[in-house]
């Protein structure tokens, strides 16, 4: 895979021509939530930063996580207009769809592609599937909440006559990186992991709206906040993240080599 690879045989020439723009709207948010304003760019990986990209465990959530966030701190440029702006300001499910495109960009012949095994649920013939953007299927907003989409602030504001109003948007990666942070401070021990509430950090990333000034301590005063609220406040914002979740689904799609059938199998980082 491109982790594995020689990486000085396998940068692209292009580097050299500097970053190339993306257009939010191939994104799997649309680019529904960022400001009109917003330039996005990449650029091919350089040896050192596949390198370090090398040393991901791939059975660790947390390690996955970093990995990408190098990638894209190294890889990404950001521009809003009078904003300090970086990659931290692209959408947690966003961030996927630009690393794949980073290793495009490196690996421009198709080198170093990332294929997962699997066997064929109609012929049961094995073979393998590659792991990329044309392979990945976008979620999208349901249409019951567009109606409540604030198109200058691009969030959700939802008035309720039981639970008053919420307004959310899905997370952008620099606030989820305090939400990690947090998290993993919290579950040191199993006696810790046991205390987190799991309704609580299911919703806490769509209340938060900007990384700018959010910190471990804002959590703690939302945290108190949260457990205030009564079960019809905590029932309506669940039923309200489930119905703005974006981002791809969980599993990388194709068809069958053999006898043509959909085939599917869990997205996995391939050794």
């Amino acid at each position: 895979d491109w982790k594995k690879k020689n990486p000085e045989e396998t940068v692209s020439g292009e580097y050299k021509m500097g970053w190339h723009n993306l257009d939010p709207r191939t994104f799997p948010s649309k680019g529904l939530f960022y400001p009109e304003n917003m330039k996005i760019q990449i650029r091919p990986a350089t040896v050192k930063e596949i390198r370090q990209f090398s040393v991901v465990q791939d059975d660790d959530p947390f390690s996955i996580d970093e990995a990408m966030n190098h990638i894209m701190s190294s890889c990404s440029n950001v521009n809003i207009k009078g904003k300090i702006s970086n990659f931290k300001d692209i959408l947690e499910e966003d961030r996927i769809h630009l690393v794949l495109a980073i290793k495009d960009l490196t690996f421009v012949k198709g080198e170093n592609a990332l294929q997962i095994p699997l066997e064929c649920h109609e012929c049961d013939t094995a073979q393998e599937i590659e792991f990329c953007n044309d392979s990945l299927k976008p979620g999208t907003v349901d249409d019951k909440i567009m109606r409540y989409f604030d198109m200058d602030e691009k969030l959700f504001n939802i008035r309720t006559k039981s639970s008053g109003e919420f307004t959310i948007k899905p997370p952008c990666i620099g606030v989820m990186k305090v939400i990690t942070q947090w998290i993993k401070e919290q579950s040191q021990t199993p006696g810790q992991r046991r205390k987190l509430d799991q309704g609580f950090i299911k919703c806490l990333p769509f209340l938060v709206h900007d990384w700018r000034g959010f910190n471990i301590e804002k959590i703690k005063e939302l945290q108190m906040e949260f457990a205030g609220w009564d079960a019809t406040k905590y029932s309506t914002i669940f039923q309200l993240v489930d119905l703005i979740k974006i981002g791809v689904d969980e599993k990388v799609h194709g068809m069958c080599k053999s006898c043509g059938a959909e085939i599917h199998v869990p997205i996995s980082f391939p050794r």
